[in-house]
């Protein structure tokens, strides 16, 4: 027998007592009107709901960095993010840095030094050392 919330969230609604928000996130420049449940995480919002997977789900405790993206130009582990907190605020994604297909320079820096490991949290890295560039 299935779980009342398993059951609900395979069939795109909030269990009973669970609220649903409507949320425009501005994500790489493009607006996207989202009805989402209250819990949902800007990582789930972006993985689940837009398509974005470059954010990493991890450690989903705000530890490991593999979900980071950039929210008015500064780090945030979207694990830890209701999605809601985040409507008119820019909202940033490692898919945001080659949009003509060519690498990004911290991507570039990446490859040719070898920075991968097993690669999976290398999205957030980049992120969080592009934000670090830019903060100076």
């Amino acid at each position: 027998m299935k779980h009342v919330e398993t059951e609900a969230r395979s069939a795109g609604q909030s269990p009973p007592g669970v609220s649903r928000v409507d949320v425009t996130l501005t994500v790489n420049g493009t607006a996207h009107r989202l009805e989402i449940d209250s819990r949902v995480t800007l990582l789930d919002a972006l993985r689940d709901h837009l398509g974005l997977t470059g954010a990493k789900k991890g450690c989903d405790q705000g530890a490991c960095g593999a979900c980071t993206v950039l929210v008015d130009g500064k780090r945030v582990v979207s694990c830890l993010a209701l999605a809601a907190q985040y409507e008119d605020r820019e909202i940033t994604t490692v898919e945001s840095l080659c949009p003509k297909g060519e690498l990004h320079p911290m991507q570039e820096a990446f490859a040719r030094h070898d920075a991968f490991q097993c690669g999976y949290c290398t999205p957030g890295q980049i992120m969080s050392a592009v934000s670090l560039i830019a903060e100076g």
